[in-house]
């Protein structure tokens, strides 16, 4: 339906019905009827070029475009706006929607393994002298690369506290930014400093994939614990929140996703700093874990934990690449343990099997299975390396 495609559109851009009304010279209500599907699409929608053009001057994310090609099925962005715009347009008067895509999701963590280091390539040149109010997207990067600054001439490493709700368009839309905010967080945790992180799942579905799918990186250095706000917030109010305790903080706040021109303040003052680590804590208490990150050298931990999601109470969903070994037939983990004499393989798919039959019983298990690696021949096992077979593969 038109609607829905409109709908779509409208939320992947974060475009208002009264900016789109007035670039398509209609009323706001009209716009609303039309989205909401009580107002049909004319035969002959003399607005639709102009509301197009519009929505694809709306596209300047890198999550927004790739969300895009894939639902018109572009091998790549066109470089032309008008182009691009007649692409919307027809794709708005036609065609299915497609939900949004989990595939780069599903690769992302599938390939987390292959993460042995993580580009250092940083944005030529020196920060600017430190100042206290900073304005608008350009000033938090400002303010940022003076945060990192700072916590890098710490002689002792300390957990940073983030969290924020505000448009991340900050981060990515300038690519020299965001490998200098890469470069910088890269170092700040090799110097041993830790993270806390407080995701927030009012963000569009495809603005989430696309930020979590950046962020695994620097998740398989082990040093950043990711937590989650269970609750939906109105998205009215957003606060952002960088603190590093020893060092400094970043502050702002901005309505909806409009943050042109508002303030971005860096304080240095430790009383300050102290109260601001309080108000974190004090939210930090009301959220939960979001994921847990488990390294090599933790074996144990990893079959312990597998264990306790086996036997959680609801229904599972495990995304791993290929089949895993709680699903495994028998005869399939005698077989493998067989060309692995020195693995665990056996003793663990019993631990696992068992588990997954009695969750069976109440709930429901899915895999989530990436289509490339899913074609790959033949599939690596996966987490093979902490069953002490590094190089086993399934067997056709």
């Amino acid at each position: 339906m038109f609607s829905e495609r409109l709908t779509h559109i409208m939320e992947l851009t974060h475009t208002k019905a009264s900016e789109l009304a007035l670039a398509a010279n209609l009323n706001a209500s009209h716009v609303s009827r039309l989205r909401n599907g009580s107002r049909p699409l004319p035969k002959k929608p003399d607005f639709l070029p102009a509301m197009s053009a519009y929505l694809a001057r709306r596209v300047r994310s890198d999550y927004q475009r790739n969300a895009i090609c894939r639902e018109l099925k572009l091998a790549a962005w066109p470089t032309d706006e008008k182009e691009i715009a007649a692409l919307l347009e027809r794709w708005l008067r036609g065609g299915p929607k497609q939900p949004a895509d989990i595939e780069p999701f599903v690769r992302s963590f599938s390939n987390a393994g292959g993460y042995a280091a993580i580009s250092t390539h940083a944005v030529e040149g020196e920060p600017a002298a430190a100042k206290r109010y900073y304005y608008g997207p350009q000033g938090k990067q400002e303010a940022v690369i003076q945060f990192f600054d700072r916590i890098k001439k710490e002689k002792s490493p300390q957990t940073l506290l983030l969290s924020s709700e505000e448009d991340m368009g900050w981060i990515y839309d300038n690519p020299s930014f965001a490998a200098r905010w890469a470069a910088d967080f890269t170092q700040v945790l090799r110097m041993g400093n830790r993270v806390k992180i407080i995701h927030h799942v009012n963000r569009d579905l495809n603005e989430l994939l696309e930020a979590v799918a950046k962020w695994v990186p620097l998740y398989m250095t082990g040093m950043i614990e990711p937590y989650f706000y269970p609750r939906i917030r109105d998205g009215i109010f957003r606060r952002t929140l960088f603190l590093a305790p020893q060092s400094a903080a970043v502050v702002s706040a901005s309505i909806g996703r409009d943050s042109a021109g508002m303030l971005n303040e860096l304080i240095t003052n430790p009383e300050a700093i102290a109260a601001l680590v309080r108000e974190y804590e004090n939210y930090f208490a009301l959220c939960r874990p979001l994921m847990k990150i488990i390294l090599r050298q933790n074996v144990a931990e990893l079959w312990n934990n597998l264990k306790l999601f086996l036997q959680a109470d609801g229904d599972l969903i495990c995304m791993a690449g290929a089949p895993t070994l709680a699903t495994m037939p028998w005869q399939v983990a005698k077989s493998m343990q067989g060309r692995a004499p020195a693995s665990r393989i056996l003793e663990l798919w019993e631990i696992c099997h068992c588990a997954l039959l009695r969750s069976l019983n109440t709930y429901r298990y899915t895999d989530i299975l990436s289509a490339a690696e899913a074609s790959a021949i033949p599939p690596r096992l996966p987490c093979a390396d902490f069953l002490g077979a590094p190089q086993l593969y399934y067997t056709q």
